[in-house]
């Protein structure tokens, strides 16, 4: 039980002191310091790109979402819609184009093209004496 007691107190003697270890063991030491001030620096350079990976990622994906919201906004104002009793009128940078847009969903060019709605009911009134 002594000799055990022993070996912990010189362990933790040498643990504690490295340059009585130096001394002792020689190279070995040093080359096992250098192994691990390398492991740490490397795992400081994880810590790094991993830090520089996300805020790539964070870009890549901030990008992504306003290539998106641009491709919707392209997408409905490509699209306008003719309600029944309506025409539509096609005017190209405001002049009148020789197409009438029917009733229903209808495609133009977004931003340069407008669908003007006309009224085609037919209102009946009296008129009395």
């Amino acid at each position: 039980m002594g000799f055990i007691i022993f070996i912990l107190i010189v362990a933790f003697i040498l643990y504690k002191n490295p340059e009585l270890r130096e001394k002792i063991f020689g190279h070995k030491v040093q080359k096992a310091r250098r192994v691990k001030e390398t492991k740490v620096k490397e795992e400081n350079n994880k810590r790094i790109d991993w830090g520089r990976f996300n805020m790539v990622k964070f870009k890549k994906i901030i990008i992504i979402a306003l290539i998106i919201i641009a491709l919707l906004i392209v997408v409905f104002a490509s699209i306008k819609t003719v309600p029944t009793g309506y025409v539509g009128i096609k005017t190209r940078f405001g002049a009148v184009q020789d197409t009438v847009i029917t009733e229903g969903i209808n495609l133009k060019v977004p931003f340069i093209e407008k669908i003007v709605l006309l009224n085609c009911k037919i209102f009946t009134r009296h008129f009395t004496n």
